[in-house]
């Protein structure tokens, strides 16, 4: 069954959604408009717990069961609780809301997403897919380019995985 589970909140001073305070770190994924249209969700409490949410149109059972879905919950790894941790102690003040191409932008882009609430600062990062380590210049923008990178290779990885194991048990 899906559970609706929403880790931001509105923030009426900044006319705009933020992190709630109950977290620390989130990271989203959009794979723009392809056949899967997968939506990735990865938020990141003060103990370094996870929720992580995974919707796709993928149908691993067949066409006419839903979409695919699943919710998991666990603990951050000790080596991401570094990357985490090092990036909320970085200088934020320069980083932008939006990275997008500039010769060449549409909607149904990919893109990752990334909520970063380190008490003084609450904030949202928007890249697109197709950026390469080189298109930054700030230590904290390449930093926070290769975490989301690095936990974009990690949930691929396991959503391939968990397509194959759902096909088998069918």
């Amino acid at each position: 069954m899906k559970e609706l589970f929403e880790f931001r909140r509105f923030d009426e001073e900044k006319q705009k959604r933020v992190m709630k305070d109950d977290y620390l770190f989130a990271f989203g994924k959009f794979d723009g408009f392809t056949h899967r249209l997968l939506n990735v969700d990865f938020i990141v409490d003060h103990d370094y717990n996870y929720i992580m949410i995974i919707h796709s149109f993928d149908r691993p059972y067949s066409y006419s069961q839903d979409t695919f879905y699943l919710k998991i919950e666990g603990k951050v790894t000790n080596h991401l609780q570094n990357k985490i941790k090092q990036l909320l102690h970085m200088n934020l003040a320069n980083v932008k809301e939006s990275y997008h191409h500039t010769t060449f932008s549409a909607s149904g882009m990919g893109a990752l997403i990334c909520h970063i609430n380190n008490g003084k600062e609450n904030i949202c990062v928007t890249i697109e897919d197709q950026h390469t380590i080189d298109d930054f210049e700030l230590k904290v923008e390449k930093h926070l380019f290769r975490l989301l990178n690095e936990i974009d290779k990690w949930v691929e990885e396991l959503y391939e995985t968990l397509l194959i194991v759902s096909t088998k048990n069918v």
